[in-house]
């Protein structure tokens, strides 16, 4: 709740909406979902920087982006010990916002959220968040640089400065 002194000169309705935001922001779920977000989009940081530098061949790119799907695919596999680390992290941030780590209320049937069963907490939002977060990060990867999109790439090739170039050398003399 925020204080008088914080909303002096608010209208109702900024007070309540100001107070609504808050309270979203000191739960659980909103906590363990940015820590999520924080640990499972990583990988992706360098690269997205790397390709919006001027310096970043298409090639490259290509070569960066399987890196990072290969480190995704990983990071699925090896899910359980990698949410376990996200749940500490989350456990500790809403330690120091006051905040009491619990699963929301279960209702016999829900529509609008995830709701696959769990004993525990971690394991519910490793079944409600995490999963369901990394498995659609890896999708929509996989659809924004399909095989085909790589195979179309290797038609710069037919340009005669990329004869020049190291991905040349890379991809194609190594190649044959």
């Amino acid at each position: 709740e925020l204080s008088t002194e914080q909303t002096e000169g608010w209208s109702g309705v900024d007070k309540r909406n100001a107070n609504d935001f808050m309270h979203c922001l000191s739960r659980f779920v909103f906590i363990i979902g940015m820590v999520s977000l924080y640990y499972l989009l990583h990988p992706i940081h360098g690269t997205t920087k790397k390709l919006q530098g001027r310096s970043q061949g298409i090639l490259q790119a290509y070569r960066d982006i399987d890196d990072v799907m290969f480190e995704l695919k990983s990071m699925r596999s090896g899910i359980d010990e990698l949410f376990s680390k996200i749940y500490t992290q989350s456990c500790r941030v809403a330690e120091k916002m006051g905040v009491t780590p619990a699963k929301p209320r279960a209702p016999a049937q829900s529509k609008y959220r995830p709701n696959a069963p769990a004993e525990s907490i971690e394991g519910y939002f490793r079944q409600n968040i995490g999963i369901p977060l990394l498995d659609s990060i890896i999708n929509s990867m996989e659809l924004r640089f399909k095989d085909v999109a790589k195979q179309a790439s290797k038609l710069l090739y037919l340009v005669p400065s990329m004869f020049i170039s190291d991905d040349f050398s890379k991809d194609v003399l190594e190649d044959t």
